[in-house]
């Protein structure tokens, strides 16, 4: 679970929503989410033992994610949801090739009986920043149960994703909808020192 935690708290505090939009209806310990903006891109998938790349999906209360991404420039006090999602391909590989349907949360269980290829999964986070761009939920933010469907996809340059969810975060639940174009950021480029403006 460890992976897991770091995977979507690095994705999410690296995302400050370059076009698209959403909805996420609910709160998370006591915060909200305004869209304003929603780009995806491919990325290490991180669920642990798990092999290839995933879709990293980020919904932000902030606009010109993709330029923001590039840039390492983060928000102060800015939420965002962050989804990753990816199709098996068989044992503990998983590839970014995502089909239209319902993507069910991965488990650790997932490792001792990996899924037949084709099974759609998806592990999330939400977080909030603080006034100097650090984290505040943690462990607190990460998806517990729930369903992502996506309803449409291209990837690469003009793609665009759309679909909805329905997210329990232990005691809080959020739901919504999702419209993201591709953003051509690569996380393992080596990225600019970060700010926090």
């Amino acid at each position: 679970m460890s992976r897991i935690v770091v995977f979507v708290a690095l994705l999410g505090s690296l995302s400050i929503a370059c076009g698209g939009a959403g909805s996420f209806s609910g709160s998370v310990r006591g915060n909200e989410l305004d869209v304003r903006d929603a780009v995806f891109y491919v990325s290490e998938f991180g669920a642990p033992g798990f092999g290839g790349s995933g879709v990293a999906l980020v919904m932000s209360d902030q606009t010109n994610a993709c330029t923001r991404l590039k840039e390492n420039h983060l928000a102060p006090n800015g939420t965002m949801l962050s989804v990753g999602l990816g199709v098996s391909g068989g044992g503990t590989s998983i590839t970014p090739l995502l089909t239209n349907g319902d993507y069910r949360l991965f488990t650790l269980l997932d490792l001792l009986n990996p899924p037949p290829a084709g099974t759609r999964l998806m592990i999330s986070s939400f977080e909030k920043l603080d006034a100097g761009c650090v984290t505040t939920l943690g462990s607190q933010g990460v998806v517990t149960a729930g369903n992502v469907t996506v309803d449409s996809f291209k990837s690469g340059s003009g793609g665009h994703v759309t679909g909805n969810f329905t997210l329990s975060f232990g005691v809080d639940e959020g739901e919504g909808t999702f419209s993201a174009d591709f953003c051509d950021f690569d996380p393992s480029d080596s990225l600019p020192a970060q700010t926090c403006t």
